[in-house]
């Protein structure tokens, strides 16, 4: 029987979901026993736990149930604009609920329909809100294995034409589910690394492709989907679940508050105390006007504003850290890494000129993703590349076309332009650097 608190008591796929929605990386890993382990490895208790499923859908249904109860009225008189934001707002609030209690997809359903009883309304508008939320939950791994079957169709289609994987099928499932009704944006990274590991499980197993291809074409997935979605804005819903035990449902509108003050904001080195402070002030007089929160309540929310833009300044940070390390290597290095990215290309063009006879213009938009997955380059770096290859070899009609020559040529270009943009970046970096550290609040001010 299965119990939330023992992991021992769950399912193979209960625990692969859980790892999934806890960004606990398990990839490789089948059996049972070890996926017990690494839950309990990365296990955080909790204030609140039931070891009764029954007492745990209890405690979601009064939850949400009092949720909806405060919303009801926004729904009578709802445009369908305004039907949506409500429907992503209630689907947002119900996921931070659930993984408060702890209960899995496959009991959403019954959840819910407690919920909907005990709510007792006839307005069709919330009872259908409800539905596709239950619907997202309760069709979850069906649609996961139909898009891992789709996968895996072409994926070995793939690798038959031109030893390569297009991510775009792929991308398009995603984007589906993420825009799906009911759904709640905070589950589409867990959803598609369930999706991404099982195509590897089912390709190793299969023997389709060798471990390296395998392991290669999954990376590739997950790297085309995080590009996408495992952004800054989606990295924020952390907040709302800190602050769903502190405010409840309001969580989500702080968030959305804070997602809209900042998004005008390029450079989140640049930001001030004063404007941190200015905005958090406003945000808390904006939701907490004419409503009843203790001293520690509102705290928390002006706390919020801090801490996602502390976490918004680190990884800002990083990636300055990581840039200058690249503009003041030497040029030895440089070279080193330009000749390891050339004789990659090579091998490329040498593969696809023996195996295929693909256009020069769908190979260079399936190597721009490639070289940003597997050979480290920046979004920058690579669209260099791509600019490259359409500029030099635009005219070739298919890969069996292409002469040692228009590869030579390519790669000389392609050295003259990294080397360019490499001179202009280490020109602006310095007065770049400077302005970010005079107008940067220090740690202790944030």
């Amino acid at each position: 029987m299965l119990k939330l608190n023992e992991p021992q008591t769950w399912s193979t796929d209960n625990l692969k979901v859980w790892l999934a929605e806890h960004n606990v990386d398990y990839g490789g890993i089948t059996q049972k026993p070890d996926l017990e382990k690494l839950v309990e490895n990365n296990w955080r208790a909790t204030k609140e736990s039931w070891d009764s499923i029954d007492e745990a859908v209890v405690e979601f249904s009064n939850r949400v149930g009092q949720y909806l109860k405060e919303t009801l009225h926004e729904y009578k008189d709802a445009t369908q604009e305004n039907l949506q934001t409500l429907q992503d707002e209630a689907a947002s609030t119900i996921e931070d609920v659930r993984e408060s209690v702890g209960l899995t997809e496959d009991q959403m359903a019954g959840a819910l329909e407690k919920v909907k009883s005990n709510l007792g309304t006839d307005d069709t508008k919330i009872n259908k809100v409800i539905q596709d939320i239950s619907q997202s939950y309760s069709l979850a791994k069906s649609k996961r294995d139909e898009i891992v079957q789709g996968c895996l169709s072409r994926i070995k289609e793939d690798y038959k034409n031109s030893k390569d994987v297009s991510t775009d099928w792929l991308k398009g499932k995603i984007e589906d589910l993420y825009n799906s009704a009911g759904f709640a944006k905070s589950r589409i990274r867990a959803q598609y690394v369930l999706i991404i590991n099982d195509v590897h499980e089912q390709l190793v197993s299969s023997e389709d492709l060798s471990a390296d291809q395998a392991k290669a074409t999954s990376d590739k997935l997950l790297a085309s989907l995080d590009a996408t979605y495992n952004t800054m804005g989606s990295k924020v819903d952390y907040l709302r679940k800190e602050l769903y035990n502190t405010i409840g449902s309001l969580s989500y509108k702080i968030v959305s508050e804070l997602k809209s003050q900042f998004a005008a904001i390029n450079d989140y080195r640049l930001l001030t105390q004063d404007k941190i402070q200015s905005v958090a002030d406003q945000i808390v007089k904006k939701l907490t006007d004419g409503k009843d929160f203790t001293v520690d309540q509102v705290e928390a929310i002006k706390n919020a504003a801090t801490n996602y833009l502390s976490k918004a300044r680190e990884e800002a940070d990083v990636i300055t850290d990581q840039t200058k390390q690249t503009i003041f290597e030497t040029k030895q290095t440089q070279e080193d890494r330009f000749n390891r990215l050339a004789e990659y290309l090579r091998g490329v063009f040498q593969k696809t000129r023996d195996a295929s006879s693909e256009q020069i213009s769908a190979l260079c938009s399936d190597l721009q993703e490639k070289l940003i997955a597997t050979q480290n380059l920046t979004k920058e770096q690579a669209r260099i590349v791509k600019e490259t290859m359409d500029e030099k070899l635009g005219d070739v009609k298919s890969a069996k076309d292409l002469s040692e020559e228009n590869v030579n040529e390519f790669i000389d270009a392609l050295r003259q332009k990294f080397a360019n943009a490499y001179d202009a970046t280490s020109q602006q970096y310095e007065s770049i650097a400077s302005k970010v550290k005079e107008q940067l609040p220090t740690k202790d001010e944030l």
